[in-house]
């Protein structure tokens, strides 16, 4: 029941990609349909092989026959999928009518070994059900067993065509700046030489027979494990190509989320100390999808901070700021280190002389040299230049910056209602 199951869904995924390949036919240029076919056929290939291989549809494919007609069937439709894997990378790395001059003798050659298997198989006229173990009782007879090796011999030398074709196909300049399409191709590199891993077995367990030593325990065990995780890995190396680059979209996403969320916390103190300037000023989210929306969150906030910013530039002191900026050139803080500091200072003096009723005695050249500090911070987006500052905005710090004129303020014994100057 297991091999049964795990071989319908290798049979599904493969029937799957036909159906979605052959809507696609109808869409795609006709210059294009070339391309396509080999892929098409490759599916129909997988898919009729597994099918097939499964125990309940095989052996009753051949109760009915009366002779192992699943095993020349799943022969025919093999060889198929391994000439169809070739001409696809032909023609997924050339021009159609260059490709078609490297296919057209492939599809000569796997069609002759497809008849002269045809021919050994009718000529070894085997009875019986034997879905099974057909390679065990037909071994030494001359011509079953020499079909099974001529099969087998030729599955693994087109396992290691496509997987050197892919190889080589991934190392050219073709392929240069898409990662995921070298991915893919080494990936499907490795699944095809597992494949030629299950058709070498196969064969030295045949040919070993011929010598009187019996080594299909092992060899079947190696052949059947190759045979069922090179088919994923396949898969996964034909479609990490074109997933591939939405995953690398999907992961830009998730780490601009987090970082959305990263800085909207950090800009937290900083908001909620602007706060008080004018609550009515907060944008409300409305929607609830808003109160998940991380970018939108951010984007918020920044913009009200920076109105809130803009109505405490009449508290902004020329006088502070150099102040300030004294102090921080005791501290050996200079440039662009000192800058986040710098501005956390205005902004909290600024805020002590709003609370205060003090506006700035020099409020339009502070707002100059505002204009002029930032003017030589327009390098930074908005967003990176508030997150330096609200980073250091509750420091010890900027806390020793401010102390002198908390000092002041609190000596002087003054409220809001002191005209400005």
């Amino acid at each position: 029941m297991g091999l049964d199951l795990m071989n319908f869904l290798f049979a599904a995924g493969a029937f799957a990609i036909l159906a979605h390949k052959l809507r696609s036919w109808q869409t795609v240029p006709v210059e294009q349909r070339p391309v396509m076919l080999p892929l098409c056929v490759s599916a129909a290939g997988v898919g009729t092989t597994f099918l097939i291989a499964a125990p309940v549809v095989g052996m009753n494919i051949n109760l009915l026959s009366g002779f192992p007609l699943s095993i020349m069937l799943m022969s025919l439709s093999l060889l198929t999928w391994v000439c169809a894997g070739q001409l696809m990378v032909i023609y997924w790395r050339h021009p159609a009518e260059r490709a078609w001059r490297s296919a057209r003798w492939r599809i000569g050659i796997y069609s002759t070994i497809a008849v002269i298997e045809t021919v050994l198989f009718a000529l070894g006229q085997p009875t019986g059900e034997h879905h099974n173990d057909f390679i065990t009782v037909y071994a030494n007879d001359p011509f079953l067993g020499g079909m099974t090796v001529l099969h087998f011999a030729t599955y693994a030398v087109g396992m290691l065509t496509i997987s050197v074709m892919c190889w080589k196909w991934s190392t050219e300049s073709t392929t240069a700046g898409r990662p995921w399409l070298r991915r893919g191709l080494r990936l499907i590199t490795v699944g095809f030489a597992m494949s030629m891993i299950s058709g070498v077995s196969t064969v030295v367990a045949v040919t070993s027979s011929w010598l009187g030593t019996d080594l299909l325990p092992v060899t079947g065990a190696i052949s059947h494990l190759m045979t069922v995780v090179s088919l994923p890995v396949v898969v996964v190396g034909t479609f990490l190509p074109l997933a591939g680059p939405k995953v690398s979209a999907v992961w830009a996403w998730l780490v601009q989320r987090r970082a959305d969320l990263r800085d909207t916390r950090t800009l937290a103190p900083l908001w909620r100390e602007l706060l008080v300037v004018d609550p009515k000023m907060v944008h409300r989210q409305r929607p609830l999808i808003d109160w998940f929306n991380a970018d939108s969150r951010l984007y918020w906030r920044v913009i009200e901070i920076n109105d809130w910013l803009e109505r405490l530039r009449p508290y902004r002191s020329q006088e502070v700021a150099a102040d300030i900026s004294g102090r921080l050139h005791a501290l050996d803080l200079d440039g662009d280190v000192a800058w986040p500091y710098q501005e956390a200072g205005e902004i909290r003096a600024a805020l002590q002389a709003r609370q205060h009723g003090l506006p700035g005695p020099l409020a339009e050249a502070a707002d100059e040299d505002g204009a002029a500090v930032r003017t030589s911070h327009a390098f930074a987006a908005e967003r990176a230049r508030l997150v330096l500052v609200a980073t250091v905005f509750s420091s010890s710090t900027v806390d020793s910056l401010v102390i002198p004129r908390t000092q002041e303020l609190a000596g002087d014994g003054r409220t809001g209602s002191l005209p400005r100057p």
